[in-house]
C-alpha cells in the first residue's frame, strides 16, 4: 500500500498520542507503530466505507519481530493482525456513527474481521 503524505495537523496528533505513552516519534516506527492517513485507513481490509479519523496503524509482531499472520477464519486465507487507533478529535464516523456511539477509538483485525472498540460517552 502507497504511503499517502502527513498531514500537518496529524502529524502534531501522532507526536501528542505518542507523547502520552512517552513513545518518540523515533521509537514508533521499532514498535510497529506508523501514522496513517483518513484515506488510506479507509483502504485497508475489512474497514467498513465512510469518514475516517487518520490514526496510528498498530502491527503486530511475533516473538521473532516479525509481522503477526493470522489465518481469517471463514476464509482460511493468511492476514496480518493490525489494529488503527485513531485520533482525535473522534466524532460519529464509521461504525461509531452507525451504533449512535459519540468517540470512536479503535479497530482490530483479529482472524481477518474488524470489531471496534469504542466509548460511550
Amino acid at each position: 500500500m502507497t504511503k499517502t503524505p502527513l498531514h500537518s495537523t496529524t502529524k502534531r496528533l501522532v507526536k501528542e498520542k505518542l507523547a502520552e505513552s512517552l513513545i518518540t516519534v523515533t521509537e514508533a516506527p521499532e514498535l510497529g507503530l506508523r501514522p496513517i492517513e483518513a484515506s488510506e485507513i479507509a483502504r485497508l481490509p475489512n474497514i467498513p466505507p465512510g469518514p475516517h479519523n487518520p490514526g496510528l496503524l498498530i502491527v503486530y509482531f511475533d516473538l521473532d519481530r516479525k509481522p503477526l499472520p493470522i489465518t481469517d477464519s471463514e476464509t482460511e486465507e493468511k492476514v496480518l493482525m493490525y489494529r488503527v487507533r485513531y485520533l482525535p478529535p473522534l466524532g460519529k464516523n464509521g461504525f461509531a456513527r452507525s451504533i449512535g456511539s459519540q468517540h470512536e477509538q479503535s479497530t482490530r483485525s483479529p482472524y481477518g474481521l474488524v470489531a471496534r472498540c469504542t466509548c460511550l460517552l
